[in-house]
């Protein structure tokens, strides 16, 4: 310790050479503490899972990212940030962090979670975060809407954080198809908010030949809304492309970009709501 080559970071836990401090060093050394027994749970295991609301930005202080543990509930309580749950269902393995599992970690995402704000300054409910969450873990194909159906169903209201999932489910659309990025299923929200309802979700279009134009994230009516994230519309000419096939049989376009859903977010829906009049006008879709 004299030379620096440990640092004692709690009682009976040292770090080799000098500690970063970092977020992930923070949650080896709960672990450590906690338990051989101890896995990383709720909002540390989401960040872990990098799912939608919870991923770990480089601008986050270390020191302002909560940490949270779960042990078997006949252990002793050892940690502030520490739960003790009836059983440790299968766990699973992140830069060598040991978490929950995906189902548990959704289950027990909400259990105690604020409201916070959007990057566009926009208030998310706690059911909104586990929402983005949820649809995160869907597209990414970690689980599926029936086993969380069917462990909500299971654990009744008895377990933390089960009673906001199933909220969170029942806000879904039966059948409905995951959504593809944050900003899909912010989009969606902020339809919600609005009163907006009838939303369709990654529909699968075709010209009046048959012929398959494309699956599109979000249509209203006769109004198809495109979210146009960076990383998945890198494209400019197929997308516009794939427009001029969509006008082609009577449906209007609406790019949904970030600054405009979270950052001018009225005329985002005024937007909206003037294509939506125009597409009654002039009589809706063509019949395919």
């Amino acid at each position: 310790m004299r030379e620096g080559a440990l640092t004692l970071a709690r009682p009976g836990i040292y770090v080799l050479g000098r500690p970063s401090a970092t977020w992930e060093q923070r949650c080896a050394i709960a672990l450590a503490a906690s338990g051989r027994d101890a896995v990383l749970a709720r909002t540390s295991a989401a960040r872990l899972w990098k799912l939608d609301s919870f991923t770990v930005r480089p601008s986050d202080p270390a020191s302002t990212l909560t940490i949270s543990v779960n042990v078997s509930r006949g252990a002793g309580h050892r940690g502030p940030d520490v739960h003790r749950v009836q059983s440790l269902e299968p766990t699973a393995d992140e830069d060598g962090l040991r978490i929950t599992g995906i189902n548990q970690t959704l289950i027990e995402l909400g259990a105690g979670l604020a409201a916070t704000a959007s990057p566009g300054g926009h208030v998310l409910t706690a059911e909104d975060q586990v929402e983005l969450a949820v649809e995160c873990a869907l597209h990414n194909k970690y689980t599926t809407v029936e086993r969380l159906a069917e462990l909500v169903r299971e654990c009744g209201s008895r377990r933390e954080g089960a009673d906001l999932l199933r909220a969170v489910l029942a806000r879904r659309p039966v059948g409905a198809a995951a959504t593809e990025s944050w900003l899909e299923t912010r989009t969606l929200q902020v339809l919600r908010n609005a009163g907006i309802v009838g939303v369709e979700r990654q529909v699968r279009m075709f010209d009046r030949h048959g012929g398959f134009i494309g699956r599109i994230d979000l249509k209203i009516g006769g109004v198809i809304i495109e979210c146009d994230g960076r990383e998945f519309h890198g494209d400019f000419e197929l997308d516009r492309a794939r427009w001029a096939a969509l006008h082609a049989i009577g449906y209007l376009v609406l790019p949904a970009t970030f600054r405009l859903v979270e950052l001018r977010t009225t005329e985002f829906l005024r937007s909206l709501r003037d294509l939506s009049a125009k597409a009654a006008e002039i009589g809706g879709p063509l019949a395919g």
